[in-house]
């Protein structure tokens, strides 16, 4: 396990499609990619042998918190919600965090993940690319936990992933940011962020069923399936699609 990248997991070893098993060490996901320990700089390439990086932060975020470079590693950059004024971003996030109503700025990005052309544009040129690669690959945003969470459940349910597992999978994220979390908010307490604004970026840098369902609703609502939500919506072919299925399924 890559200790020093925070929110890292291996999203394969679930069942899917006809009980295949989704396959394990090639798809992953985690926070930003940088401060990483030179031990763990070396095993992302030597243990994990990761070989495309999916960065779905926005051009700001990238300039601000650049990922570490790696040799021989592809970077595809993404900005997942390019066309929206809200974001999820760090500063975002800080910003957001005095306006006392984090659950509903949240359900807003979770819809958005369905209605935002930037947000459909950019999950198709992730799956369009996954189909594609024969290598491990990562995904990230700033924190792995909305645009990341939410192209986890997507990949996972295209997969065939029953809805207790994706749930499993994105609630993870309250578990493995909890101290980079705390650290996060050490620093905004020392920096003189009030205790009340401080509490509602605590909950905004968690997950909450409640965010991941929105979406999913939004897809039912207006698509039926997420396969449906994935051929219509986003203007994923359904050769691509098997391609997928294919390539990350295993008996």
């Amino acid at each position: 396990m890559l200790e020093s990248l925070t929110n890292f997991r291996d999203i394969g070893g679930y069942r899917g499609l006809d009980n295949k098993k989704v396959t394990q060490h090639l798809m992953y996901r985690s926070g930003e990619i940088n401060h990483l320990t030179k031990e763990d700089h070396q095993a992302f390439l030597e243990d994990y042998h990761i070989q495309t990086i999916f960065d779905f932060r926005s051009t700001s975020e990238r300039e601000e918190r650049p990922n570490e470079l790696f040799d021989g590693v592809t970077t595809v950059a993404i900005d997942i919600l390019k066309g929206m004024e809200q974001s999820v971003g760090m500063a975002d996030l800080k910003e957001e965090a005095s306006q006392k109503h984090p659950d509903e700025y949240m359900l807003d990005i979770y819809r958005a993940f369905i209605t935002e052309p930037s947000a459909r544009e950019g999950y198709k040129e992730f799956l369009e690319t996954v189909a594609t690669l024969d290598t491990p690959f990562i995904f990230h945003c700033f924190a792995g936990k909305d645009r990341t969470g939410f192209g986890a459940a997507l990949i996972l349910a295209l997969l065939g992933v029953s809805e207790l597992d994706i749930y499993h999978d994105y609630l993870l994220t309250n578990k493995l940011r909890k101290k980079a979390n705390n650290k996060l908010i050490e620093t905004m307490a020392r920096e003189g962020m009030p205790k009340e604004q401080l509490e509602m970026f605590r909950i905004m840098m968690e997950v909450k069923y409640e965010y991941l369902a929105e979406s999913f609703a939004q897809i039912k609502e207006h698509f039926g399936t997420v396969e449906q939500y994935v051929l219509e919506g986003i203007g994923v072919d359904a050769a691509t699609i098997s391609q997928i299925r294919n390539k990350y399924l295993e008996d």
